[in-house]
């Protein structure tokens, strides 16, 4: 129970001053007035974030005979945490590959680690959604990185 309490501490801890750094994000002169700017989503994710955090930690507190909860690791939170590791190594390796080739590996990992073994349609899928999506964002003018290795 001590651990829960924590871990609401801190995730009410970080959304705070995930809240109180939004304010850095710099705004040009014209969208400072403006109802939604670069600053909006930040501060809506972090006042979500903040707010279940906060009844979290309050629900801890409070509550006079709460439920015993352990983390089993069951084949479901294997899963979970094989997709959170990935989607640290495809954000490590986007820089450094560029944007097709590391969505094609995310993409392919994360399909097979999700229960897909059909090698044919891993393979298509994780080179035909990079594509199309590099097609669709090169014609609308946004510049994707094609990597460092690349020379």
């Amino acid at each position: 129970m001590i651990l829960e309490k924590w871990v609401s501490v801190t995730l009410t801890f970080f959304f705070g001053c995930y809240i109180f750094l939004t304010g850095d994000i710099y705004l040009d002169f014209w969208e400072r007035d403006d109802a939604f700017n670069a600053r909006t989503i930040p501060y809506l994710v972090g006042s979500i974030g903040l707010a279940c955090s906060a009844v979290l930690l309050y629900s801890l507190i409070w509550t006079d005979n709460p439920a015993p909860t352990y983390l089993k690791i069951t084949p479901i939170v294997k899963r979970i945490i094989w997709l959170i590791i990935v989607v640290v190594l495809y954000i490590s390796i986007l820089e450094i590959l560029g944007f097709i080739p590391s969505s094609v590996l995310f993409l392919t990992v994360s399909a097979y680690l999700l229960g897909e073994r059909r090698v044919g349609l891993l393979l298509i899928t994780g080179i035909a959604i990079p594509l199309s999506l590099w097609g669709i964002l090169t014609f609308l003018g946004i510049y994707l990185s094609p990597g460092t290795w690349i020379l």
